[in-house]
Parts: structure tokens; sequence; C-alpha cells
């Protein structure tokens, strides 16, 4: 009986051991990405963590929309200010 605990326990160790790396690639990408922390917590799930974190992964950086926005209030202004 106490060998059948040990081995239940230990085909669980190569999923764990997955999810915990998913789990770490996850959160600076959930950061960079500026998105919730719920992102990362779904990456700890096994199984559902695949999925999340290719949806993480085809998002687009905050600091690339920052910069978006940016240049296109600067247009905003120059297009004003060419027509007064």
């Amino acid at each position: 009986m106490q060998g059948d605990i040990g081995v239940a326990i230990a085909q669980f160790v190569p999923l764990i051991i997955i999810t915990a790396i998913m789990a770490g690639i996850s959160w600076p990408m959930v950061r960079r990405k500026g998105l919730g922390t719920g992102y990362f917590l779904a990456c700890l799930i096994p199984g559902v963590g695949y999925i999340v974190l290719l949806i993480v992964a085809s998002k687009t950086d905050k600091a690339v929309l920052d910069e978006l926005h940016a240049l296109r209030e600067e247009l905003n202004k120059r297009e004003v200010a060419q027509y007064n």
C-alpha cells in the first residue's frame, strides 16, 4: 500500500516540474505585456497553462502599445496644427 502512494506521487512529479517551468516563463511575459495576474495563475493549472501561455505570447507588449499611442497623439497634434 505504501509503495502505491509513492508511485502515484512520482507520476505527478514531471507534470509539476513542467508546470513550474511554464509559470516561470509566463510571469515575466505577463508583466511585460501589462496583463493581470489571472493569466499567471491560469498558467499554474496543468493542461490549461499551455493554452494560456500561447494566448499571453500572442498579445502585444504594453511598451509597444504605449509608444503607438504616443505616436498617434503626436500625429493628431500635427494635423490640428497644420489646419490652423
